[in-house]
């Protein structure tokens, strides 16, 4: 008897252990998400670091992009990357956006955080290290998006505000889109101030906010779960990938975890 994959699952793409969704594979989407494996990056960003903006050497980034890409079978030379800045700005790219911020921060889509495409032939760069990166398809209409959600994102409404921007734009519906959280810190490390709870929505579930040794803490990729399935995309077409980066340090990075100097992981996805 064959054994089922797990929701997000780990497997080797070349020279490089990956993570991938099952939910995503059995409907044909192309898409991988890095490790902090098999790079070239010193410490502190050792070894897959996939961001520019970090402070690590621009030629071994781009070494490293190339690296990434190469193994999951992507054209890096036509990545279109993001300069996030943890707001809701959504746009839209075809064709011929191919090539933005490959290779070079300043080249990358500024004040970004999501972006939406149609075109075939277009890989989309997201990188994280904490914050969850969020992957919508629609299959119907063979659309795909890729959304940073950090706190300020979330409750500011990113992942819907994509969605929305897949309806408008190309007849996306809710209810046939396919959604994936990446690797992101979990409830566990995620303990949150005033700042944010004064944000949240004031009928968030049971659950997604609990009280542990006197803090208050956040369950940030069940949240946007959460928010999606409110905004029509049925629970079982979202898929977790689960765990916390902070507690695998040796695996992913975690900008909490390593004390603000880490590098980035990156979701790539393409139709």
């Amino acid at each position: 008897m064959v054994k089922e994959k797990e929701p997000f699952y780990l497997e080797k793409a070349g020279p490089l252990i990956v993570g991938r969704f099952s939910l995503l594979q059995e409907a044909g989407l192309q898409h991988a998400m890095s490790t902090r494996l098999g790079g070239i990056s010193k410490a502190p960003w050792r070894s897959l670091n996939l961001g520019y903006h970090v402070g690590d050497c621009a030629e071994d980034v781009t070494a490293n992009r190339k690296h990434f890409c190469e193994a999951v079978g992507a054209e890096a030379s036509n990545v279109v990357a993001l300069q996030q800045v943890h707001g809701n700005r959504v746009v839209v790219v075809d064709e011929g956006q191919c090539g933005q911020g490959a290779f070079a921060w300043d080249g990358a889509l500024a004040g970004t955080d999501a972006v939406v495409t149609a075109a075939k032939g277009v890989p989309l760069l997201l990188l994280v290290a904490d914050c969850v990166p969020v992957l919508l398809f629609d299959p119907v209409h063979r659309v795909l998006a890729l959304a940073h959600a950090g706190w300020k994102g979330t409750v500011t409404g990113i992942a819907v505000g994509v969605l929305e921007v897949m309806k408008s734009h190309f007849g996306s519906k809710a209810e046939e889109c396919l959604a994936a959280l990446g690797p992101s810190i979990g409830q566990c490390c995620y303990p949150v101030g005033e700042a944010v709870l004064q944000k949240l929505p004031t009928n968030l579930p049971e659950g997604l906010l609990r009280s542990e040794k006197g803090e208050k803490r956040l369950d940030l990729r069940g949240l946007n779960a959460w928010l999606l399935s409110e905004a029509g995309i049925p629970p079982q077409q979202i898929a977790d990938a689960g765990g916390c980066t902070c507690c695998r340090k040796d695996l992913l990075f975690s900008h909490r975890g390593d004390s603000g100097h880490s590098g980035r992981l990156g979701l790539l996805a393409w139709l």
